[in-house]
């Protein structure tokens, strides 16, 4: 097994896909790409744009809601979406949608004349009886044909199993999803309503492996601002000194709970402290990498 030393933390294994050349040009993603020229960047099993990572691995965090823009948008021509793909931290900026939008229709960036798509796919767009309003015999859903009333699925022990290890890992709607279920059923599985021949064994396993997925981080960095003097604080837990995070589990049930100095140093160390940490900046709830110390 190798070594928590040798491993490669998850800023190394990003910056290796990424092209890096002068100062003030753009730094292409050298890995996959979705059909909208952004580049996808997986670590931790959580998949998010890697000119978000670009600028989270820079500045710091960020949170569900903000936009990260190219400014570099305006060398390339109207159409030419190239530059979504560049991961250079001096071309990117964190705005809200309204300041994206705002942006776009600046720089005239928006699909319109003969860019739009009711003209470039037309084909695409419901007319006449392809239009849902001319469906009035359109059987309506209900009883038993509701999604909500999806009929309760036989489960094997072994696919209880498997969606035990997938806990933590992903959303529990895409695991029904997965496994043909609904999200009550769900919902009940977690809470150990039904299947309750699941072991607390399996329970400590799925926390366990919850710590290496990404899916937490998002929520995470949610709870952390900025401060002036360039400290990321921890706002959560305000009845901690320093300040928990839940990993694994939902708030009532199931999980562990980590220090939020330990968490930061994981996400940007790949290394799990066992000691209790301290701050060379004198704020106890000071996440930021550069200002933690452990001993």
């Amino acid at each position: 097994m190798q070594r928590e030393s040798q491993r490669k933390s998850p800023v190394t294994l990003f910056w290796a896909k990424v092209d890096r050349r002068g100062e003030d040009e753009c730094w292409f993603w050298l890995g996959h790409r979705n059909k909208k020229n952004y580049g996808q960047c997986q670590l931790r099993g959580r998949t998010m744009s890697a000119h978000r990572w670009a600028f989270v691995f820079t500045y710091g965090p960020i949170s569900a809601t903000d936009h990260i823009c190219h400014s570099c948008d305006e060398r390339y021509p109207p159409g030419d979406v190239t530059y979504r793909a560049c991961c250079n931290p001096k071309h990117l900026w964190k705005g809200s949608h309204v300041e994206n939008m705002a942006d776009r229709n600046r720089k005239k960036r928006q699909a319109w004349g003969d860019r739009n798509g009711a003209r470039t796919h037309p084909e695409r767009i419901p007319r006449g009886e392809r239009n849902g309003a001319w469906q009035s015999t359109w059987p309506r859903a209900s009883g038993l044909n509701n999604g909500v009333y999806k009929r309760v699925k036989t489960l094997s022990p072994e696919q209880v199993k498997e969606i035990f290890d997938l806990m933590g890992t992903m959303p529990d709607k895409d695991i029904a999803e997965q496994f043909g279920i609904s999200r009550t059923e769900m919902s009940r599985i977690r809470h150990k309503e039904r299947f309750g021949v699941v072991s607390q064994e399996l329970e400590a396993n799925r926390i366990d492996r919850s710590l290496e997925s990404a899916y937490w981080i998002e929520r995470f960095m949610d709870k952390v601002r900025f401060d002036e003097s360039g400290c990321w604080l921890y706002t959560g837990t305000p009845s901690h000194p320093t300040g928990v995070f839940k990993v694994g589990g939902s708030r009532e049930k199931g999980g562990r709970n980590y220090t939020v100095d330990k968490l930061s140093w994981w996400i940007f160390t790949d290394v799990l402290p066992e000691t209790t940490g301290s701050t060379n900046c004198e704020k106890p709830r000071c996440v930021h990498p550069e200002h933690l110390i452990f001993t």
